[in-house]
């Protein structure tokens, strides 16, 4: 389980979500710093955003990351994964992931579509 420290109280952002702010207390590829959004009427996970507390390999000097959730069929989904990453000797790269669901828990929740690549 990954243990984070509070930084700040819960702060309201806007007339939908709540904002609060967090830092792992371990130094890990897969740990981070950031900030997490929640809907204040039933604290519902919307977005978590931040930086990775270590680079993941020598060539990765900064990565910054932003998952987006949604509820289909009763259960927290992602629906989006936005990366961006300052590459050593190359600059800055970015990843974008978009996900389509069908079905969830074998409950039909959509009917995903082929996109074409842009660039």
């Amino acid at each position: 389980m990954r243990q984070v420290s509070v930084i700040e109280s819960l702060r309201k952002k806007g007339p939908t979500t709540f904002e609060r702010a967090s830092s792992a207390r371990r130094s890990k590829p897969s740990a981070g710093s950031g900030r997490i959004f929640l809907r204040p009427d039933d604290g519902e996970l919307l977005r978590m955003e931040g930086d990775l507390a270590k680079p993941p390999s020598f060539w990765t000097r900064h990565v910054r990351v932003a998952r987006q959730f949604q509820r289909f069929a009763g259960v927290r989904m992602p629906v989006s994964l936005d990366a961006v990453a300052n590459i050593r000797f190359f600059g800055v790269s970015s990843f974008r992931a978009v996900y389509d669901y069908e079905t969830v828990n074998a409950e039909r929740v959509g009917t995903p579509q082929l996109r074409a690549a842009r660039r």
